[in-house]
């Protein structure tokens, strides 16, 4: 964790790291090529790498839990570093009448998963055709793995939710056109209710989503020219190669978020997972050229 100098030293502009504790980690990394084809013409390659990991704090040296500054990620006793806890929001109070009257939530925080994912891998084949083409891919994935969507508790918080606004116009809190509450105490009302609760921006476990992702991150395809370059040139430039990529193509994830790959304070911190206003990574295409003397 940060530690900060005294101010004597004259070296507090930023904080240096201080074990505090102990954690145990353990997993395994497993890589798989195969050559599947081979000939003058044609090629083809694969690869397969899959990833665990997991770890536990197992000792603080006596302190108590610690937080990162939106109190959501914790290192603590029991629980792997960064773990997301927070008091989770059970569902909708009600009076006697069946009407809500507020949010039912936990007076204790409970573990509600990571955001470093357990399981991470990718995928990728090399395709050589007609000799001188060359296609390749690559796609990657991560499991067991969470997200606060910050940008989204924010906009519910301050009445930018349509979601919320909708539930709300259900159980009579806020009106929007073409709906009709509910009548109160009937089963539609108590489930509006409740998810109406389930999305109420002042509580941090109603935005902590699953975030495994599968994602299809590139895809090139390039032309070698050196059957074509004159004698006379090959002495001095081998090969020619043109080619075109995309990248960050195509996202498959239940996260709900603008990008599942995101934290709005980088790596500087205990704050991990944390999506609060963050652009996105951009989908990109690049042509390119590379020579060979």
């Amino acid at each position: 964790v940060g530690f900060s100098n005294p101010p004597s030293t004259g070296l507090t502009a930023s904080s240096v790291p201080f074990n505090i504790g102990e954690i145990k980690g353990s997993g395994f990394e497993s890589s798989l090529q195969a050559n599947l084809l081979k000939s003058q013409d044609f090629g083809l390659n694969i690869g397969l790498i899959w990833n665990y990991q997991t770890n536990e704090v197992v000792d603080l040296g006596g302190a108590q839990p610690i937080f990162d500054g939106f109190s959501n990620n914790v290192i603590k006793e029991g629980l792997a570093k960064h773990e997301f806890y927070r008091e989770v929001v059970n569902g909708a109070k009600f009076d006697a009448t069946g009407k809500y009257t507020g949010v039912d939530v936990q007076t204790t925080r409970t573990a509600l998963g990571n955001p470093i994912p357990s399981h991470t891998g990718s995928f990728t084949i090399n395709f050589k055709f007609l000799k001188n083409f060359n296609f390749y891919a690559l796609a990657d994935w991560a499991l067991d793995r969470k997200m606060f969507n910050n940008s989204e508790l924010f906009a519910a918080r301050f009445g930018n939710s349509v979601q919320r606004s909708n539930l709300g116009a259900q159980i009579g809190i806020g009106t929007v056109d073409g709906i009709t509450p509910y009548t109160v105490g009937s089963p539609e009302y108590t489930a509006a209710a409740n998810a109406y609760a389930k999305v109420d921006g002042n509580y941090a476990s109603n935005y902590i989503q699953d975030a495994q992702f599968f994602k299809l991150r590139e895809i090139s395809i390039s032309y070698s020219f050196k059957d074509f370059l004159p004698d006379l040139g090959q002495t001095y430039v081998k090969d020619l190669v043109l080619g075109i990529s995309g990248r960050n193509l195509w996202t498959s994830t239940p996260y709900t978020g603008a990008d599942v790959e995101l934290n709005h304070n980088g790596s500087r911190s205990l704050t991990r997972g944390n999506d609060f206003l963050t652009l996105m990574n951009p989908r990109t295409y690049n042509f390119w050229i590379r020579v060979a003397f």
